[in-house]
């Protein structure tokens, strides 16, 4: 007898179905989360709900039991037409599997292939694109099609017999194998269904296996799915899939109840293996005595150093590049002297079987598994990438990971760790606190390091002086800088990934009396911002930036001091500009980030590659958009209103306190006024001032305490009337508390604060007049709608975003 085609129809969470029809050449497929793009595989079948398992179910046909369908232990179960499947149980017509947030419904088109004593359901349905579905109802040997509420329901006899029920009435009808009395609990198959509404229950004789399934509306069996779901984990060994398992671990020791309930929520939201999760976050020493007991009690064998999975490991292949192992959690090793034909493996999840099915789909073998500890498999990852080019210089790139447990075992026992391993905890702790900064400084009593959170300095950990000389080396090998040389500043780069995130370190070294000062700048690439629009610009400033970027000519300029967020605003403007149809060339200083379809030199002024003679190099490659890093001197300013003259759009940085102040120093430069008026276009001030912190108690504090907290702190009342700052003392305001997020600061992230002054012809004329004076020009663009740095900060203000005092902090010097 030969396994008969099965066709299923997927109903996934997205609204969409899909008709699969499996070939009857095929006697067992898996039913798994992912793509059919991913591994073309007949014998899988994906689906792309992130709440499938990777290994969910399986449908199986036997030549004794025809098709079966059967739970793989996954981490969220199977339900059959809402139940959940503790055993393996028959296929037969029009069954629903409930798998993850979907909906299997298995048809066999014939109906010889049903026996007497099944009750199949095919449920209504009515999808978001309109289509209609019956619902048939098989039942020993009747055969009931229900429609919709204006259609005629009919109820078909195994004898011939037909019964039709007027639309919108109700449906209620007895269905026997034989002729055997509604009471007869033991062989009787009951149907209830509403015309009306779509509603159809199954009742079948055997007790163990009644169904509830609603016809018209798939929600009602997610609903006992998610139902089912939400106790998982809540008893354990009761039953269910994964059950055995974690029981398993619970009489081990190795989880408790309360545990396996915040994994099993945990593994609903990741799609991952129970053992994945419950592993995930533990530290080195309990990760071994779980993966220990694993490996004794499944017979496999365990790889617990990385010298040994170093000697193990095989060559590298091109279908298993370090990427896709770590994403995986899979490396191959060598072969066994023997020679048996079986490709070995090692991984960190044992119970994820697609991994396995994946490798021998790919070497055409069977395969045998090994274990091997996650904090193994993670140092051989790192040590695999270091090997890999990441950029044209050749640079490598660092995988830094610590879990919880891993960076608190770390911190009571860091002067015993590594050197290279130190390091890169000091790189992991400022990318978590999302510090800017990293200050590595030898003083008298050992090693200080600080990191830069917020625009402020906090001390983070003190190193004894023993570590300062090896701690300094390490930083300097990995930024490429010469060890040796210890009496004169140098710079470097280090790439890393910390938290699969590509960060980019800037390297400085600076010779101190007791040793080289190092600090670390830290360029996180995802947090660039694409567009304009995401600055925080009002606007109104947003429409001005936005026209005088698309503009066929035009010099921008920004100010502000270090750290004031010019680089961000400078890429974002870049970013937003369309590099498939214009040359658009930067010559900076550092190349702080890389812009796709941006063509960008760094200056280099030991060969004479100064911001000068790049600008002047760049002129020479037709640009449409040039980026200069700063404006020096005199040189540099020149070129670039020449530039921007000349039919180019020219962004640039100046020093310089606000945007009145862009005008003022490039007459203090000496350029030509005509020129300063002629070329400038728009001029962008801007500093960062810490935003509130989110996570704490706000108490709403009135004016008239914050007075008096500015005035003991030495802010005069004519100070903040110099600024602008009025303070009601009847208003609220919001005063942060302070908490354990943000180091009890009352502070946690920053927000720029912006100040744009647009060129219009009446400043023209002030600008270019014998007399020119500052106040007057700053006096005619308020007039014109200009919103200075301390009333853009005072809208905050009143938002609740940041505080008077922040303000004062940050813009206590720019007087009205």
């Amino acid at each position: 007898m030969e396994a008969p085609a099965i066709e299923l129809t997927i109903s996934e969470k997205f609204g969409r179905d899909r008709t699969v029809v499996l070939s009857d050449e095929e006697i067992c497929y898996t039913i798994c989360r992912g793509y059919d793009t991913d591994n073309p595989d007949p014998s899988l079948i994906m689906i792309p709900d992130e709440m499938v398992s990777r290994v969910h179910c399986s449908l199986a046909w036997t030549r004794e039991d025809g098709w079966l369908v059967a739970d793989l232990g996954s981490t969220n179960g199977t339900f059959l037409d809402g139940r959940l499947l503790t055993e393996p149980s028959k296929v037969a017509h029009g069954i629903t599997l409930g798998v993850g947030r979907s909906l299997v419904r298995i048809s066999l088109p014939s109906e010889e292939e049903s026996t007497a004593d099944e009750t199949v359901v095919l449920p209504a349905r009515d999808d978001e694109a309109g289509n209609d579905e019956p619902t048939i109802v098989v039942g020993g040997d009747a055969t009931v099609v229900g429609g919709s509420e204006d259609e005629e329901t009919v109820v078909a006899q195994g004898d011939g017999e037909t019964v039709v029920s007027p639309p919108g009435d109700d449906l209620q009808t007895m269905v026997a194998g034989a002729d055997t009395p509604a009471d007869a609990a033991d062989e009787k198959t009951m149907v209830a269904g509403s015309a009306s509404d779509e509603d159809t229950t199954v009742y079948s004789g055997n007790a163990r296996d009644e169904a509830s399934v609603d016809g018209g509306r798939e929600d009602a069996i997610l609903s006992q799915i998610d139902d089912a779901m939400s106790g998982f984990g809540a008893s354990l060994g009761s039953g269910g899939p994964g059950a055995d398992l974690v029981g398993r671990f619970a009489e081990a020791g190795l989880i408790n109840s309360e545990q396996a309930q915040r994994v099993a929520s945990r593994v609903r939201e990741s799609g991952r293996t129970f053992f994945s999760e419950m592993v995930s976050g533990r530290s080195v020493d309990e990760n071994r005595k779980i993966y220990r007991w694993v490996a004794e009690q499944y017979g496999h064998e365990l790889i617990e150093d990385l010298p040994l999975l170093q000697d193990r490991l095989r060559d590298p292949v091109d279908w298993l590049p370090p990427n896709v192992a770590e994403r995986r959690q899979i490396l191959l090793l060598k072969d066994d002297e023997d020679g048996n034909g079986e490709v070995r493996y090692c991984t960190t999840d044992p119970f994820d079987l697609t991994e396995r099915d994946w490798i021998e789909r790919r070497t055409r073998k069977q395969s045998d598994m090994t274990l091997v500890l996650p904090s193994t498999f993670r140092e051989m990852i790192g040590q695999l990438r270091s090997t890999q080019n990441v950029d044209d210089d050749d640079q490598a790139v660092i995988p830094i990971m610590f879990t919880f447990d891993e960076e608190q075992d770390f911190r009571d026992d860091i002067v015993g760790q590594d050197v290279p391993r130190i390091v890169e905890y000091l790189m992991h702790r400022a990318y978590v606190q999302k510090a800017s900064d990293i200050h590595v400084e030898p003083t008298e009593t050992g090693l200080l390091v600080r990191n830069r959170v917020d625009g402020m300095l906090h001390d983070e950990i003190q190193l004894p002086p023993g570590l300062q000389r090896a701690v300094t080396s390490r930083i300097k090998i990995l930024a490429n800088m010469d060890v040796a040389e210890k009496r004169r500043p140098q710079d470097g780069r280090i790439s890393v990934i910390i938290n699969k995130s590509p960060i980019d370190i800037r390297a400085s070294s600076y010779p101190t009396v007791h040793g080289e000062k190092i600090v670390m700048r830290l360029l996180d690439r995802t947090s660039l911002s694409p567009r304009p629009d995401d600055l925080g610009l009002s606007d109104k400033d947003l429409q001005k930036l936005l026209d005088k970027i698309n503009a066929p000519l035009g010099l921008i300029m920004l100010s502000g001091p270090t750290g004031s967020g010019k680089t961000t605003t400078l890429y974002s403007c870049l970013g937003s500009i369309d590099r498939r149809t214009k040359n658009v060339l930067t010559v900076e200083d550092p190349v702080e980030y890389r812009l796709d379809g941006v063509h960008q030199m760094q200056v280099n002024e030991k060969i004479g590659v100064t911001f000068a003679a790049g600008l002047r190099t760049i002129l020479r490659q037709d640009p449409d958009v040039i980026m200069v890093g700063e404006c020096r001197d005199t040189e540099t300013a020149n070129m670039a209103i020449q530039a921007s003259l000349t039919g180019h759009i020219v962004f640039s940085t100046i020093h310089a306190n606000d945007a009145i102040g862009v005008v003022t120093r490039l007459l203090d430069m000496e350029i030509d006024p005509f020129l300063v008026s002629s070329a400038l276009t728009l001029a962008i001030a801007q500093r960062l001032v810490r935003t509130v912190c989110q996570n704490c108690s706000k108490v709403p504090v009135q004016g008239e305490v914050i007075l008096q907290r500015l005035r003991a702190d030495g802010v005069s009342d004519e100070k903040l009337e110099n600024l602008g700052i009025e303070i009601d003392p009847d208003l609220e305001y919001v005063n942060p508390t302070g908490c354990h997020v943000c180091r009890d600061t009352g502070y946690s992230g920053r927000r720029p604060v912006f100040e744009v002054f647009e060129m219009t012809n009446e400043c023209r004329r002030i600008v270019m007049s014998d007399d020119f004076d500052p106040g007057e020009l700053s006096r005619i663009a308020h007039r014109n709608g200009m919103e200075t740095l301390v009333e853009y900060a005072l809208r905050l203000v009143d938002e609740g975003i940041t505080t008077h005092a922040e303000i004062i902090r940050v813009l206590g010097e720019n007087d009205s």
